[in-house]
């Protein structure tokens, strides 16, 4: 009888971790078009390296070459230096490691939300930024947080302008400081904004397709779309859409299931 509880109280337990990561991000009402950039760099030995990240210039490029894409966002995820002015005069400092991104607007036409105070359009505004809940009451207390000043990396005063409830469980998208894309060159000027050749795995690039246009249409002209921003480089530079089902399980491409 207890080994019988045992395996039943296993067999519990292990369906319920299988249901926690096959439900990870499927909450977004768009999640079957979601899709991350992710490329193969193909070197000059023959190997194959898988890269998540993608260059800061690629999420433009998409938007103005290609009419199937209809949201398209860059994500840049920066560790840094949060200081918030108290009513002593004296500036609270913290360090953010993993919970400040670089996006735009169309970062909520992808993933869903709920929004408390504000609105998207406040990151296409220079110096702004949208914080959770939990960030908000870390900074700020109970204290209304919109109009409230944070100042980055001892650079650069940030508005806060928007408010989010915090996001669910379920999710690899663990950002709670969403910061202007139009602030980057401010706060981090040498960024490489012009340059397909700079990127890293902190930089990722999230897209939908228009009217559920099936995603080997897209593939089908990123040969030609790498040909012409590579050049002669081109073979060395493979793009593919990988689904957002798919982005929390694939280890070649940073997959987060342990």
């Amino acid at each position: 009888m207890v080994g019988l509880s045992v395996g039943i109280f296993g067999s519990i337990i292990i369906f319920q971790l299988v249901k926690y990561h096959l439900n990870r991000d499927t909450y977004h009402k768009n999640s079957k078009n979601i899709y991350r950039m992710v490329m193969d760099l193909h070197l000059e030995d023959g190997s194959i390296e898988k890269e998540k990240g993608s260059p800061f210039i690629l999420h433009n490029a998409l938007k103005n070459d290609f009419a199937a894409v209809e949201n398209v966002t860059y994500i840049g995820h920066q560790e840094l230096i949060i200081s918030v002015l108290k009513e002593n005069g004296i500036f609270d400092k913290y360090l953010e490691k993993n919970t400040a991104t670089f996006t735009n607007s169309e970062y909520f036409n992808l993933f869903d939300y709920q929004w408390l105070v504000g609105d998207a359009t406040s990151l296409n505004v220079p110096n702004t930024v949208i914080l959770t809940e939990k960030m908000a009451n870390k900074y700020f207390g109970k204290t209304n947080p919109i109009g409230k000043i944070l100042r980055v990396n001892n650079l650069q005063d940030l508005k806060v302008a928007g408010l989010l409830k915090d996001y669910p469980e379920n999710t690899d998208f663990k950002t709670d400081i969403f910061i202007s894309i139009p602030t980057i060159k401010t706060i981090i000027p040498d960024y490489g904004y012009e340059d397909w050749f700079w990127f890293n795995s902190t930089r990722e690039t999230y897209l939908s397709l228009s009217n559920n246009t099936p995603k080997q249409v897209l593939e089908s002209q990123l040969s030609a779309f790498s040909t012409k921003y590579y050049g002669k480089d081109a073979k060395f530079f493979q793009f593919h859409l990988q689904e957002l089902s798919d982005v929390h399980f694939n280890m070649d491409y940073g997959g987060k299931i342990k």
